[in-house]
């Protein structure tokens, strides 16, 4: 009969060595194993952001930096996808040109959305909003342009949603700066005479898709000759620096875990 402590009394030779065998491996390499495991995590969360950066976006139309695409109501998405998770509400802009001459005034909102709904690894896609307001007293000026930065290193697939969501004049045109960090909507049509978000008149919701996880303060402009700039929402941090914070944990993790294993 073989008695261990902690284990209790274990009848016959060939029941007691798997107990006892087990009972001894595991007081020797409990530390270990604790620390091994906080090395698995460290890797484990990096894994965890590379996959992120390689998800495929969902809906519209990609677009690459330095291209500008011709969007149709074949890009149209019908509503938001996902559950909301950041909302600006109306920030109001005034358009001034390089005389000081007040041109357009109106509201800008941005909100974020999860696309996958809350399971898993959120995906980010980020919508704008532009309603050009009352004719100012020094001119009925419609905005021309919608630009939104802080897309650099980013997927991003483009469109706008139909006017089920809010919204009449849809942009035609939309292109990405070649460093890929501004992405302009442009040629709006659909409410009026004439190009541009008139006076009085609403943008549908502009749509950046991207494969983002978390989002941070950025800025949106809106031109007509003049420009104006609102703190809206953008992607963040740009996927370098994670990238570069993902290299300093798998270097941190490889000397840790070399550490372990010598001790």
């Amino acid at each position: 009969m073989v008695e261990t402590k902690g284990l209790g009394r274990f009848q016959g030779l060939a029941s007691d060595l798997p107990f006892i065998g087990c009972h001894h491996l595991n007081q020797e390499s409990q530390v270990t194993d604790m620390k091994l495991n906080l090395s698995f995590s460290l890797c484990t969360a990096v894994g965890a952001v590379v996959l992120s950066l390689s998800a495929p976006v969902a809906q519209a139309v990609p677009l690459v930096p330095g291209q500008t695409l011709t969007l149709s109501v074949a890009d149209e998405t019908p509503t938001f996808v996902g559950t909301k998770i950041a909302d600006t509400g109306l920030v109001s802009f005034l358009l001034t040109d390089a005389l000081g001459t007040h041109t357009a005034q109106g509201t800008i909102e941005s909100m974020v959305y999860d696309r996958t709904g809350g399971s898993g690894s959120p995906l980010l896609d980020f919508y704008y909003q532009v309603a050009n307001g009352a004719p100012t007293a020094d001119g009925p000026d419609a905005v021309l342009s919608v630009s939104s930065t802080s897309f650099k290193g980013w997927l991003t697939n483009v469109g706008y949603l139909s006017t089920a969501a809010g919204g009449t004049d849809a942009p035609t045109t939309v292109d990405r700066s070649t460093s890929g960090g501004t992405v302009t909507f442009s040629s709006f049509l659909g409410g009026g005479p004439g190009q541009g978000i008139q006076p009085n008149e609403t943008s549908r919701w502009l749509l950046i898709s991207t494969n983002a996880t978390l989002y941070q303060p950025g800025s949106t402009q809106v031109l007509d000759g003049g420009q104006a700039s609102v703190v809206t929402f953008a992607p963040g941090p740009e996927p370098a620096a994670i990238a570069f914070f993902g290299i300093g944990l798998l270097i941190t993790g490889a000397l840790l875990r070399k550490r372990f294993i010598q001790e």
